[in-house]
């Protein structure tokens, strides 16, 4: 953001969910990082991409099913975490889900560590970064789903009252990540 002039920021944590719906009700000008959704297209537009993200399926290494094979959508039980793209995804694509899927990403690994999913489908980056840090590599495999590079999802409202915006934005999203 100190590429752009004239622009302050001001980073809010708040649960994934609640942070689009802000942008949606124009009580928030962007979320990130999200892969692309049509749904999200419908009120806001996303920037250039900041980072790369492969959706990766993680079961434990002792679970035989194969996400890749014909029959898994059928004999798995999987999730991702609520308000996620990816749980968007698997309820599209008729995929056996639960009914009250995890909040976070630390949630979303213990449902798979504890049993009470076959499989998760998470973001790589973060979920390697937490088998690594609470020590359960020699537990988990994992499979690529797909590539879904990471952008941020601006508002049009905010976008409409700031016209050179997303522009600049886009070229300073170029410079850093060269």
């Amino acid at each position: 953001m100190t590429q752009i002039p004239d622009h302050s920021l001001e980073i809010i944590i708040t649960p994934w969910k609640r942070a689009q719906s802000m942008v949606r009700h124009n009580a928030a000008e962007g979320f990130f990082a999200a892969s692309h959704n049509l749904d999200r297209d419908r009120y806001a537009v996303m920037s250039e991409i900041i980072a790369e993200q492969k959706w990766t399926w993680y079961l434990l290494k002792n679970n035989a099913l194969d996400p890749s094979a014909d029959d898994f959508k059928q004999r798995g039980v999987v999730t991702s975490f609520l308000g996620a793209n990816m749980q968007k995804w698997l309820l599209q694509n008729d995929f056996q889900t639960i009914n009250n899927p995890p909040q976070d990403n630390q949630k979303l690994l213990s449902f798979l560590l504890s049993g009470r999913v076959d499989a998760i489908l998470a973001n790589d980056q973060v979920m390697n970064s937490l088998i690594d840090e609470f020590g359960h590599k020699e537990k988990v495999r994992s499979a690529l789903n797909r590539n879904k590079p990471l952008g941020v999802y601006f508002s049009k409202d905010f976008l409409v009252s700031q016209p050179l915006f997303l522009e600049q934005f886009n070229k300073a999203v170029r410079y850093c990540r060269q």
